[in-house]
């Protein structure tokens, strides 16, 4: 992971220009990626991607923040990308879009995001401190969803322009 960020992306997508200010302060949504901002600006993260074929339940308890927004896919083969870092133990396919082509929902949790920001470098074979879920479901366009925003670096990040 560098630049405070990793993608979601498809061969077809291009990917967010200028996320990292105002929004919801997580997730920018382009056509066929998305921009999922981290506190730390170069070093690990954990991501764990949840693909299912319809809406998973809504846990909040042990996530700092958590926003849903949809996203529209033309392939079967969305996947995460970092640019020079590394997303822990990086599989080699991820499922976001398995059902093929057409509107999905991207429910993203994010922990640790102020312990992120606050190291200046963090080893890239350290532990990450900073953790994701993505959870995706094939379902209609609806409207972005904010269920969690607790987090200080979200703050800071929504607050800008």
């Amino acid at each position: 992971m560098t630049d405070s960020a990793f993608w979601i992306t498809e061969p077809t997508s291009e990917v967010v220009q200028g996320a990292g200010a105002g929004g919801n302060g997580l997730i920018w949504v382009g056509h066929g990626s998305a921009t999922i901002a981290t506190g730390v600006n170069y070093g690990p993260v954990r991501v764990t991607v949840d693909a299912r074929s319809q809406e998973p339940s809504l846990d909040l308890e042990d996530w700092e923040e958590v926003v849903e927004v949809s996203i529209h896919f033309e392939t079967d083969e969305a996947d995460l990308e970092s640019m020079g870092g590394a997303i822990e133990e990086e599989p080699q396919e991820m499922p976001l879009s398995a059902a093929g082509p057409g509107w999905y929902r991207l429910r993203v949790h994010a922990r640790g995001r102020d312990e992120g920001a606050e190291a200046i470098d963090i080893d890239i074979d350290a532990d990450p401190v900073e953790e994701y879920l993505i959870q995706s479901w094939p379902t209609p366009q609806a409207p972005e969803i904010r269920h969690k925003t607790t987090d200080t670096h979200g703050a800071e990040v929504r607050a800008r322009t």
